[in-house]
């Protein structure tokens, strides 16, 4: 190889991208019917979520965590699903030794008093699903018992954390809040968070003991004992005028001065969008976003503020309807966030939206689009589609740990409210670049097979892999076949992953295998790219299971280490030249991952377009 070639390769290093050549795997976690680890001689899983007759697995589905372990609320009970007995309810956890109960009701519930257990995770009617990391998960609990307050709830639910190993209580409502004369009320985000650190943050409502006003805080500490308090309603409003405080005001804004709140589940931190109360506070200016630096929180965006590159146009629109939280949730991976506005007037009209994020520092305007109605500007047209067409809205999407961001959009053909398409964009490639809409072909389908309709259950990895549902239709596709779960590979690649009317071997050597009916998608993406499902078959029973993309098989990955980058140069330098050494390096790879023209062979031939992989980035 000589040196003019080796500059070749070396000068398109950067962009690499995967292709995934491999199946994915399915790996049982729980199976309705089957002994409930912890629990008595007969008693098995009965159902996977909250009660079937209020969501069932859609209102508490199961979680994944960054290490890949499966939590997850279920019924148990002696095999009949239609009737519940004592004790039915219960949280289970994947650990090293397999499936464990982390607690169930009928538990006595640890640091409390003496006769006080578990009635349910909080209540039969009201499930809230556990999350965690490390193996470690948050639940919420409520309370029986001696001292209980069932009535008025005053002190009847609190939240337990077993990452030190033992489950532990992080706070209970009606306890006394550390350095403060209150109490703990209701939570305000359904559960703490707790990140890889071990740092909680809560964001929860107090009772002012002076008072008995009830207020919603954020507290962060190491400890239950060492929460304290961090922002609070009432207190001034950081970046702002003299007198500005986190209130309520306004008339159709979120109801309470603190709305929203999102944390950084890896590296800590957090964000959150409030109302504001003052002087000079008005309807058009009362909400922002505030983001925490070390012990403070600083200013992001405020409703009122002048949009960035756009005279004349400002955050927030004509009516002072919900700024930041109509389409799009606010996200923070990293120290960054991704959130959506509406935006109005100057060049932007009167209905312009747009998704911005501050990964760069500065904000930046990631998408924008409008609503398909009289006198309204045009916004960004979407790339894959026609000049004619622009974006018209946006439901939501997923932001990663290299501040990457996916969403699902639709698009409108010339400005028309009756016509609009449905689809899922994303700058994983560097730039904004469509993913999929409904009505383009399915890969390795059957010519005529299309996508239709809505995507749903978008789980972006740090690596910029993406899962996401999606129906379909065409020749052989009916009602029996024509759910699917895709993978979008950073290439733009797709792949069928899964679909309803396939076979899965439950039982993993072939002596239980099972149709496919329909399926839901728990939280969370662990860092091997694997997603949590409940897989419902056509003969009634139901399955949690662990959905893993390919992690062999991609096209240029010479190393093997499961991505395509800078690293495999040499590999591929040494494969071309001395295959010999090369299977000694490395023993584990196929050297079919430096085929890139797909000739059978790796030779020079494989050079061009192992460069055009590249740069095609």
């Amino acid at each position: 190889m000589d040196g003019t070639r080796w500059l070749a390769l070396a000068s398109c290093v950067w962009g690499l991208l995967s292709i995934s050549a491999a199946a994915s795997e399915i790996r049982i976690v729980a199976l309705r019917g089957q002994s409930a680890p912890s629990a008595p001689d007969g008693i098995v899983f009965e159902h996977f979520g909250s009660h079937p007759g209020i969501g069932g697995s859609l209102f508490a589905p199961p979680n994944i965590d960054n290490v890949g372990r499966v939590s997850f609320h279920a019924f148990v009970g002696e095999g009949d699903p239609n009737t519940i007995e004592p004790n039915a309810l219960g949280i289970w956890k994947e650990d090293a030794t397999g499936l464990v109960a982390v607690a169930r009701s009928g538990d006595p519930a640890p640091d409390t008093a003496a006769g006080i257990t578990f009635v349910g995770f909080p209540s039969g009617l009201s499930t809230v699903f556990p999350t965690g990391s490390d193996g470690g998960v948050v639940i919420a609990g409520g309370l029986r018992g001696p001292g209980v307050d069932e009535v008025f709830g005053t002190n009847n639910e609190g939240f337990w954390t077993d990452r030190s190993g033992m489950l532990r209580r992080i706070l209970r409502e009606g306890d006394a809040v550390p350095g403060m004369g209150a109490v703990w009320r209701s939570a305000r985000s359904l559960r703490p968070a707790i990140d890889e650190q071990g740092t909680i943050r809560a964001f929860m409502n107090i009772e002012l003991t002076h008072s008995q006003e009830v207020v919603p805080a954020v507290f962060v500490g190491d400890t239950a004992d060492t929460l304290a308090l961090f922002v609070i309603a009432g207190a001034s409003a950081p970046d702002t005028e003299p007198g500005v405080v986190f209130g309520e005001s306004g008339l159709f804004t979120d109801v309470d001065a603190l709305a929203v709140m999102a944390t950084d589940p890896r590296v800590g931190g957090l964000a959150l969008i409030g109302n504001l109360a003052g002087p000079g506070v008005n309807e058009f200016n009362n909400q922002g976003i505030w983001i925490q630096e070390g012990a403070e929180l600083r200013r992001l965006v405020r409703e009122g503020d002048p949009v960035p590159g756009f005279p004349g146009a400002r955050f927030g629109n004509n009516n002072g309807i919900l700024p930041f939280t109509e389409t799009f949730s606010l996200l923070m991976r990293d120290g960054a966030v991704v959130f959506s506005s509406r935006m109005a007037n100057g060049d932007l009209g009167p209905f312009m939206r747009g998704i911005w994020t501050n990964r760069g520092g500065a904000l930046e305007l990631i998408v924008k689009g409008t609503l398909p109605l009289q006198d309204s500007a045009p916004g960004d047209r979407p790339p894959g589609m026609a000049e004619n067409f622009t974006f018209a809205g946006f439901l939501g999407g997923e932001f990663n740990r290299q501040h990457r961001v996916v969403f699902r959009g639709l698009a409108s053909e010339d400005l028309n409210p009756l016509d609009l398409t449905e689809g899922i964009w994303w700058d994983v490639p560097g730039q904004l670049e469509l993913v999929i809409h409904e009505g383009l072909p399915v890969p390795d389908a059957d010519p005529g097979v299309a996508f239709v309709g809505r995507s749903d259950f978008l789980r972006l990895t740090d690596g910029g892999r993406l899962f996401f549902s999606h129906m379909i239709q065409g020749p052989g596709i009916g009602p029996g076949n024509n759910f699917g779960y895709f993978l979008a590979e950073p290439s733009g690649t797709i792949r069928q992953l899964l679909r309803t009317g396939q076979e899965i071997d439950v039982g993993g050597d072939g002596s239980d295998v099972r149709v496919l009916a329909t399926f839901g998608v728990g939280f969370g993406v662990s860092d091997a790219d694997e997603v949590v499902l409940e897989l419902f078959f056509t003969d009634g029973s139901t399955a949690l299971a662990v959905l893993a993309a390919p992690t062999d098989g991609l096209l240029g990955d010479v190393n093997c280490d499961g991505q395509v980058s800078v690293g495999d140069i040499n590999p591929f330098v040494l494969l071309l030249t001395d295959p010999v050494a090369y299977a000694s390096q490395f023993p584990d790879c196929e050297p079919e991952n430096g085929d890139c023209s797909g000739d059978g062979a790796v030779t020079v031939g494989d050079i061009n377009c192992f460069v055009a992989l590249i740069a095609d980035g």
